[in-house]
């Protein structure tokens, strides 16, 4: 009969004495480790409440990069050791990024590599939206953003806690399904290696996520002296995604070498070692005991490895690096100001960015210093010295501080090249304006919108 014949077959699926075997542990806690790893890094250290860290009771796959993660972390924060040091932080996934160079308006210095937080500016810049793009020709265009931070002053005290309550949701799934697993595991197979395993895996991990929220993370910023001029400058002048960044060199500062720091005090050393050890031993056990278990056990527990790969796979998804940006503007700087144009040229570009920092330059009362900043600032963008082009740097600065029409000067034996650049000086500045009176009447702030719905032109 049908029941009879279903019943046989569950009966093979349980009993012990099964000659088939999926026999999956060589490479069961191999895989998925980079990505178990990473999310762990993200639910974790990443801003979450501190109650998520105590979310991690299921049982995880990359069981053999987990405790290799841990070992890592712990040779990084030994008060002595004879190996190269690690930062932590750079371990953690939270200063391992490098920004782009950096120009300085008016202290005229170049760091030709700024730092992590200047990296995660630069891709929130990256994403948001253009609110108006540039007529006029088109050769290489260029994305500008500027980010007006003038009236603020950074916040670095304390790191927020952002709320999560949609990945605390998303974790009652992997526990879910571990529990499930390990019961029936035990009730229909009566497979106490499988429930075993099953119930070491997390017990392991959640004790390790646990541990790993014992790590402190503060914001490190150098102090500048409160005397410093303005410290308004240029963010990938070189490329074709330009942010440029106006406000105090307290808040530069933060953008420019600030970086978080991991504390990892000596009371919080043997917590991670018994993680390591307790992933470790988690990791041979299933080496050695899964080929013991009943093929339905063998399926639960792949079954609660399976949960808890599209859980990792879900909180990877939410961008560790989109996570710190936005913790970056909203709450490190105050949620500034911004305005992102598109420009045709390069010489368009230049010219917008000389015209939307003209204001820098007010605390200086001698004009000739004021044009030779500003003219290096020209150079720094754009370096071709050809006579053509000295012409038109030098239309740029007679022209940047004035509201009147711009003239081309002495005729050029290129007049058709001068007569073009000095139409994209006059798209730039346009653009350069309403950005600045946008930025300054409207109070424009960070918003992340799609290119094509917020894209206008401006003639």
């Amino acid at each position: 009969m049908p029941v009879l014949q279903s019943n046989r077959a569950l009966d093979g699926l349980s009993s012990a004495n099964s000659r088939f075997s999926l026999d999956f542990s060589g490479l069961a806690g191999f895989l998925g480790g980079d990505l178990a790893v990473s999310a762990m890094l993200l639910g974790s250290l990443q801003f979450f409440p501190r109650t998520y860290q105590w979310l991690g009771w299921y049982n995880s796959h990359g069981g053999y990069a987990m405790p290799k993660f841990y070992k890592t972390l712990l040779d990084s924060s030994a008060r002595k050791t004879r190996r190269a040091k690690v930062d932590p932080a750079v371990l953690l996934g939270l200063n391992d990024l490098k920004g782009p160079s950096f120009y300085g308006i008016l202290s005229e210095t170049v760091t030709h590599r700024s730092g992590h937080f200047a990296n995660l500016l630069m891709a929130e810049c990256d994403d948001m939206g253009i609110i108006h793009c540039a007529a006029g020709r088109k050769t290489t265009p260029h994305h500008v953003t500027v980010v007006d931070m003038r009236n603020l002053f950074p916040n670095i005290d304390k790191i927020p806690k952002t709320p999560g309550r949609l990945v605390v949701f998303f974790t009652i799934f992997p526990i879910g399904i571990t529990i499930a697993a390990s019961i029936l595991s035990l009730l229909i197979a009566e497979d106490w290696f499988a429930f075993g395993l099953i119930c070491s895996g997390a017990l392991a991990n959640g004790i390790s996520r646990a541990v790993l929220g014992l790590v402190d993370i503060t914001v490190d910023c150098p102090q500048s002296s409160t005397d410093s001029p303005p410290g308004d400058g240029v963010l990938g002048g070189e490329g074709t995604n330009i942010v440029v960044v106006l406000g105090p060199q307290k808040t530069i500062d933060v953008i420019t070498r600030g970086a978080f720091r991991c504390n990892i005090e000596r009371y919080s050393i043997y917590p991670l070692f018994l993680a390591c050890v307790l992933l470790a031993l988690s990791f041979l056990a299933q080496l050695v005991l899964v080929p013991a278990c009943t093929v339905f056990g063998q399926l639960m527990f792949l079954a609660s490895l399976i949960a808890s790969w599209l859980y990792t796979l879900y909180l990877s998804s939410s961008e560790r690096k989109h996570l710190q940006g936005t913790i970056l503007l909203k709450h490190f700087l105050g949620d500034p100001g911004t305005v992102k144009v598109e420009l045709g040229t390069r010489t368009m570009t230049v010219a917008f960015i000389a015209r939307a920092v003209k204001n820098s330059f007010n605390g200086i009362g001698d004009n000739e210093v004021r044009d030779e900043s500003l003219g290096k600032l020209l150079h720094q963008l754009l370096q071709n010295d050809t006579p053509s082009w000295r012409q038109w740097k030098s239309i740029v600065l007679n022209s940047v501080f004035s509201d009147t029409d711009i003239h081309e000067g002495p005729d050029s034996s290129d007049t058709k090249l001068v007569r073009q650049l000095t139409e994209d000086t006059e798209e730039g500045f346009r653009l350069a304006d309403l950005a600045m009176d946008k930025l300054e009447g409207a109070g424009v702030h960070f918003v992340h919108n799609n290119y094509s719905a917020s894209c206008s032109f401006v003639r």
